[in-house]
């Protein structure tokens, strides 16, 4: 919440509404496409959630995020979206194994064992064992 005085001497409020308010006005004139549902998502705070996302998305440590954003514990993970970038970020990080193990696997890469040696020692194999164990 802010306070000012305006040119007429009066005090105004800025609040979160009115914040909100503001912002879903905005939402409203440039994407009218936007459904009253969708629109009413849009908070005083969306700016701040936004800027989550996009720190996220550029690799920042959470105690980065949290400092820049003020956020004294982890609840600003709750913000935290599976976008695109991430998506790619998480391919790429594990490419490289991935592909690394299908070079050692040769052209043997998408063969299935058929034969599987048991082991004994294990425990439970099937249901009856389930039955017999009494479980």
């Amino acid at each position: 919440m802010a306070i000012f005085v305006n040119n007429y001497g009066q005090t105004k409020y800025l609040t979160g509404s009115k914040i909100a308010e503001l912002l879903q006005s905005l939402a409203k004139t440039t994407h009218p496409d936007m459904t009253p549902d969708e629109i009413s998502r849009i908070f005083s705070h969306s700016g701040r959630v936004w800027a989550v996302v996009l720190l996220d998305e550029a690799g920042k440590s959470p105690d980065f995020i949290k400092s820049r954003l003020r956020y004294m514990g982890d609840s600003y993970r709750f913000y935290l979206r599976d976008t695109s970038v991430i998506q790619h970020q998480h391919i790429e990080a594990l490419k490289t194994n991935s592909d690394l193990i299908t070079k050692l696997l040769g052209p043997n890469h998408s063969i299935l064992p058929d034969t599987v040696p048991i082991d004994y020692d294990m425990g439970i194999y099937n249901d009856n064992d389930l039955l017999e164990s009494g479980y």
